[in-house]
């Protein structure tokens, strides 16, 4: 069993009451949608306010936050960091949808300027980058969201 399998609670919580139980048990907790019409970066920032994480990881299909979708513009450029209200206008001025391209919805990115949590938009199959982020405190991946200061 490696690190991370120790660490994570293997039942997928329903409720924000259930995932603030499950981190009693396991102290890596994996969520999806609790709220119809309610984003996945929505339901995690809540959750990493309401239980004061130190981190918020944020897995999307592409290595960080860009100047366009990488996708389709292959001269878009990426974002080693980026402040919260860059973010903010970037994600308020995208349609949101299931698969929308805004790099993170306008809802979490509130929560995460008014809670200031540190949060790193990264690529969810760099499972290496992961892992050194969670258990090294290495951020050594995708786009690191800074705060006024």
């Amino acid at each position: 069993m490696n690190k991370i399998s120790k660490n994570i609670y293997l039942k997928v919580p329903k409720t924000y009451e259930e995932a603030l139980n499950s981190i009693d048990i396991k102290n890596i907790v994996v969520m999806g949608g609790i709220v119809p019409g309610q984003t996945t970066d929505t339901v995690a920032s809540i959750m990493a306010e309401y239980t004061n994480a130190e981190l918020l990881l944020i897995a999307t299909s592409v290595d960080g936050i860009y100047t366009s979708d990488p996708n389709v513009n292959i001269k878009a450029k990426k974002f080693d960091t980026i402040n919260i209200k860059k973010i903010i206008d970037m994600s308020q001025n995208l349609n949101l949808k299931a698969g929308s391209k805004s790099p993170i919805d306008p809802i979490a990115c509130k929560i995460i300027e008014r809670s200031k949590i540190n949060t790193i938009i990264y690529d969810g199959k760099d499972i290496s980058s992961l892992k050194k982020s969670i258990f090294e405190k290495k951020y050594c991946c995708g786009t690191i969201i800074e705060f006024e200061k």
